[in-house]
């Protein structure tokens, strides 16, 4: 296990090997709610729809800087989670291990 998301029956999740895309955004300003997740990370936050629609367009901002097609695709996931809680108004549960 490593941090996994929820959002009605979807379910999404960051494996350790994944957590590369964290010193990515503690290094900029311009992700807040990928800050507020990393920061929270084994604290189990809890993402608004509002906060969902955020994270979709800071993974939009981070995706040119990513390298490989692993990164890209882990991004294309993520991008898909966040943008279905925000269009269904679904707030996305974490639990971390």
């Amino acid at each position: 296990m490593a941090f996994d998301m929820y959002a009605d029956s979807r379910h999404e999740k960051i494996d350790h090997h994944e957590e590369f895309i964290f010193p990515y955004v503690t290094e900029s300003a311009q992700f807040p709610e990928l800050n507020f997740v990393w920061k929270n990370y084994y604290r189990d936050p809890k993402l608004s729809p509002t906060q969902s629609n955020k994270v979709v367009h800071e993974l939009i901002q981070l995706k040119p800087m990513l390298q490989s097609n692993s990164e890209h695709s882990m991004v294309g996931r993520l991008l898909q989670f966040f943008s279905y809680s925000y269009l269904n108004q679904v707030s996305v549960c974490c639990v971390s291990d």
